[in-house]
């Protein structure tokens, strides 16, 4: 059935294709150059960042080959220790009144090395002697007390058992 152009204009108009989720809508055609001037700009920035700040450069130092002495050039690191080691301990402490030997000195067997100043010593010694006193004339008093407590007790225990005092 053909229709007429009159017939066409009082039918109904076509209804627009509806818009289908899965299909996408492609750009408009005047933002696809900006996207592309925006992409080469970009990896343009890039190179240049990883150009000027990319891996540091490696400067060697160098020197003129030359023939020598090795003992002339090289830093020996370490400490010198001697063949023969000798332990000395000191039984005292104290400020140093005089030093009789030299460091590196040949010394020999109860040989006096050093003199220490006495005056710590024999204030410790002083010291030492005071509280020894204090100490004993503690133990006389509690010794005193303790005759004291057994005097006490027995004369309490005979009072008691006479039946002057109760329990």
């Amino acid at each position: 059935m053909a229709q007429t152009p009159e017939e066409q204009d009082k039918a109904e108009p076509a209804a627009p294709a509806q818009d289908h989720p899965l299909l996408a809508k492609s750009p408009p055609k005047r933002i696809i150059p900006w996207l592309i001037a925006a992409l080469l700009i970009a990896g343009v920035g890039v190179l240049a960042y990883h150009w000027a700040f990319g891996k540091a450069r490696v400067h060697y130092t160098t020197a003129v080959v030359v023939r020598g002495d090795i003992e002339s050039t090289v830093v020996a690191d370490g400490i010198v220790q001697p063949i023969k080691y000798v332990d000395v301990g000191a039984q005292t402490s104290g400020k140093l009144k005089s030093l009789k030997v030299k460091n590196g000195d040949h010394v020999e067997k109860d040989q006096v090395i050093a003199e220490i100043d006495p005056v710590l010593a024999n204030t410790a010694l002083m010291s030492a002697k005071a509280a020894l006193a204090s100490m004993t004339d503690q133990r006389a008093m509690e010794q005193a007390q303790f005759v004291l407590d057994k005097v006490q007790y027995t004369r309490s225990e005979e009072l008691y058992t006479k039946g002057y005092v109760s329990a």
